[in-house]
């Protein structure tokens, strides 16, 4: 950043951001088995599970047989008081069982009372399977413990399969119940998580910041967002290089920086090139600066970027979510791409917590091309596909000039 003429936002490069990880101690399992307890089908930690340490999920292992529960529409939408909640479940036994249920269908904190009830384990099926393992709250590790992990729906299908069942079905059930319902279903499951003591580590968030040279309009941030750091190593030791997800948004960030210097390019709003620690993680730097509004607080944000996998060789243009705010950030990336005949479709989703903050008032988006799932020790920069991020740079680019430009767009 310094060598592009952006200047610290603070008068320091780095933000320091502490954080309290339980990490696994050996690689955790999720697997399929027989009566025997035989392996038909194994589970891959960071591809299709994590990890959750949130109340009472932590150490433990379980075998048991797997039991879907599911309740009628929005069931989750109701927080009752204990005596309430503890009648609606009269029945409920869920004894030597592994519970798999829909994040998105069942009550808050029922993992908590599926232990109540006796199970073993819990699957939470999620579109965000990326292990919950950072200490939040005094909360963490609550007694006793149990192997609680989220689940994509590709492996909740594989886990129904065996009962002729599959997620899209299951929702179809759920759209017609006035009762909650249990499914015990053809399927075993092994869980196994070993974590470590908690461990409070110092990450840093690293900005740059160039101000605008409009008096009337350096008061409006415009963000340009991305996580440098991603999961390292897995806990066998496998290397996850992460060229994609995500040093492909930090070289993006990076050449825009690069040119704007290159061309001597000042925008009359202030832009913020910032880099966020801890992507991966519920709570992150990106969260961390949030909170502590102290100059986001002097500042309108107008307009809000977030960058990430975006030279993978999958995909045919941009894919473009929009997070919160007004249309006309969308607008403006869409006929900036079309300009340059880069095609862009809206959809895709958050993989990382912090892509749902941060709110610009002309719109908030996740850029991708196309919607790569997490590539994990595949993704070395011999993967990466230059045009694709060539394409998705120059789009960027131009959408973020006129946002940080023109009056109005």
């Amino acid at each position: 950043f310094a060598s592009y003429d952006l200047t610290p936002p603070t008068g320091d490069w780095f933000r320091e951001v502490e954080v309290t990880m339980a990490q696994p101690a050996a690689p955790p399992e999720l697997s399929l088995v027989d009566e025997s307890g035989r392996v038909r089908a194994a589970f891959t930690r960071l591809i299709d599970y994590g990890e959750s340490t949130e109340r009472h999920g932590g150490s433990g292992q379980a075998e048991a047989p797997v039991t879907l529960v599911i309740f009628p529409p929005n069931a989750n939408s109701a927080r009752r008081a204990r005596e309430e909640v503890y009648a609606s479940y009269k029945g409920l036994d869920l004894r030597g069982r592994i519970v798999m249920y829909l994040a998105s269908n069942a009550p808050f904190g029922f993992d908590t009372e599926s232990l109540i009830r006796g199970a073993e384990g819990v699957l939470i099926v999620t579109s965000d399977a990326n292990p919950r393992n950072q200490v939040l709250s005094g909360d963490y590790l609550e007694r006793p413990t149990m192997p609680v992990f989220r689940i994509t729906t590709a492996a909740a299908d594989a886990i129904l399969e065996g009962s002729g069942l599959d997620v899209a079905a299951v929702r179809d059930e759920i759209a017609a119940l006035e009762h909650w319902a249990v499914r015990d279903l053809e399927a075993r499951a092994r869980m196994q998580l070993t974590l470590t003591p908690p461990e409070t580590v110092t990450l840093y968030n690293v900005l740059g910041l160039l101000d605008g040279a409009d008096a009337g309009l350096a008061d409006e941030l415009v963000i340009l967002s991305c996580h440098y750091d991603g999961m390292g190593r897995a806990p066998d030791g496998t290397l996850l290089p992460g060229a994609d997800g995500n040093a492909s948004g930090v070289a993006v960030m990076l050449e825009i920086a690069r040119l704007w210097q290159e061309q001597e390019f000042q925008p009359r709003r202030s832009v913020l090139f910032a880099a966020w620690a801890g992507g991966d993680l519920p709570y992150s730097g990106a969260h961390s600066f949030q909170d502590r509004p102290g100059f986001l607080g002097t500042y309108d944000t107008s307009a809000v970027i977030h960058l990430d996998r975006l030279g993978g060789a999958a995909g045919d243009g941009l894919v473009v979510r929009q997070v919160s705010g007004r249309d006309n950030l969308l607008n403006l990336l869409a006929a900036s791409a079309d300009k340059l005949d880069v095609s862009v479709a809206v959809g895709g989703r958050p993989r990382h917590p912090y892509q749902r903050i941060l709110d610009g008032r002309q719109g908030t988006l996740l850029v991708t091309w196309g919607d790569p799932q997490p590539a994990l020790a595949s993704d070395t920069v011999e993967n990466i596909n230059p045009e694709h991020l060539s394409q998705a740079a120059q789009a960027i680019n131009l959408t973020l000039i006129t946002a940080a430009h023109e009056p109005r767009y």
